[in-house]
């Protein structure tokens, strides 16, 4: 077993060898909002998982922004295995960018540091390496790492994303690939069926497939599955069926209770997807839905809820009440009477309009440095901000309105239906 270990990092230091090109940073400063972002990040304190992921985010979004060097920096100082997964993350967006020899100067780094995860290997560093493997075209590397898992529903996500790889660089044909109930396949399965792929009465029996599967998967998950399929029946001319499958979307948003994030961000999901069709008016009502659930979310959720809404806007061309959004973002996230999360919330925000290529105003960019200076704020009439500060210290809340905040988890009212292929799903709660 150490031979292969062993092996594995020769090999691949060899692969990184025989790219032509090292992490170079621009020469331009880091740009404000990452500068920020950095700021906030460095100041996390208290759970070293939290502060790793907010990490692990950040040097994506560095490297994607042309600071690789930096990136790397942050990914390497951390003692979790969420660095690792981050550099596979930014192997995988090297390698789909074409840049296949920075990809594996990432790769190599993850592969030769994951020796010290040898007794407890995490699963997400074990699917994310194998889908870095299959984004550099090393199919055989890929199977090692899937190996190393043990469960099933992880086994089949790493298969998944293997094979979404292969359809990406045209290795694998979709008459070759089952589908599973695995978003990410099926997100790229649905960007892959194309009028020139193949017979129409071929593609659209694959869609009505791609949709059973979907409806077999977490409520969660469905949202997005059933837009992606909208959109690819739209390529394919089949506008009817388009118009069915966003419907879909659209009915199973509201299934998701908005006293979570995912049914705040659900709706956002559906709104995003009707301005794309042009259908800004009907975007418009869902972006209003999707506002006003915030309020029944948790107060540490608000602030990314916002900044998604606002990104909308903006992109709609209403930029002055985007801006308010935003602001009103910030504002919840640094009254929040954790410090944690107001870092993290404030984060979010922050990313937000670095995403959206929007400089910070001056009372906003004001807001975030009280964050960093760590100045208390005064709490605001808030119902649920003491039982968010009780969840983030870990303490259990007992009422059932407490409950009902957490966001879901595989394990909590989302598990997969057992249902044979080509059933439904149906939701027992009704938001």
């Amino acid at each position: 077993m150490k031979f292969f270990y062993v092996m594995t990092i020769l090999l691949a230091g060899f692969l990184v060898g025989c790219g032509s090109k090292s992490l170079k940073d621009k020469q331009e400063p880091l740009p404000p909002q990452l500068l920020l972002m950095k700021e906030l990040w460095s100041g996390i304190r208290g759970d070293q998982d939290a502060k790793d992921l907010a990490g692990q985010g950040l040097a994506v979004q560095m490297a994607q922004a042309g600071y690789p060097v930096q990136a790397m920096g942050i990914l390497e100082a951390m003692d979790t295995h969420h660095g690792l997964v981050g550099m596979a993350k930014l192997a995988c967006f090297f390698a789909q960018k074409g840049d296949l020899s920075v990809a594996r100067i990432y790769l190599q780094k993850a592969e030769q540091e994951s020796a010290r995860f040898f007794l407890t290997m995490p699963r997400e560093l074990a699917i994310e390496m194998a889908h870095a493997y299959a984004a550099t075209d090393q199919l055989a590397m890929a199977k090692k790492w899937k190996e190393k898992l043990f469960d099933p529903a992880d086994v089949a996500v790493a298969q998944s994303l293997i094979e979404a790889e292969q359809i990406r660089r045209g290795k694998l044909s979709l008459d070759e690939v089952g589908v599973r109930t695995e978003p990410e396949l099926l997100e790229v399965i649905a960007l892959s069926i194309r009028p020139e792929a193949g017979s129409s009465e071929k593609l659209a029996k694959w869609l009505n497939k791609a949709e059973e599967r979907a409806d077999l998967m977490y409520v969660v998950d469905r949202v997005q599955a059933y837009i992606s399929l909208a959109k690819a029946a739209d390529r394919l001319g089949l506008k009817v069926d388009s118009a069915r499958l966003l419907d879909k979307a659209q009915k199973t948003s509201l299934q998701i209770s908005p006293r979570i994030e995912s049914g705040t961000l659900g709706r956002v999901l559906v709104a995003r997807a009707l301005m794309e069709s042009d259908k800004t008016p009907e975007a418009s009502e869902w972006i209003l839905q999707a506002k006003e659930t915030i309020p029944e979310n948790p107060y540490m959720a608000q602030p990314k809820c916002y900044a998604e809404i606002a990104e909308l806007l903006w992109r709609m061309g209403n930029q002055a009440e985007a801006e308010l959004l935003w602001t009103e973002g910030l504002q919840r996230a640094r009254t929040h009477l954790h410090p944690r999360a107001r870092r993290l919330g404030s984060m979010a925000v922050v990313a937000s309009l670095w995403e959206s290529k929007v400089m910070l105003t001056p009372e906003q960019e004001a807001m975030v440095q009280s964050v960093v200076q760590e100045e208390v704020q005064p709490p605001p009439l808030a119902t649920n901000q003491l039982e968010d500060y009780l969840q983030e210290a870990g303490v259990a809340v007992s009422d059932q309105e407490g409950k009902a905040k957490k966001k879901p988890t595989k394990a909590e009212g989302t598990k997969k239906s057992n249902a044979p292929s080509g059933g439904t799903l149906k939701s027992k709660k009704k938001s």
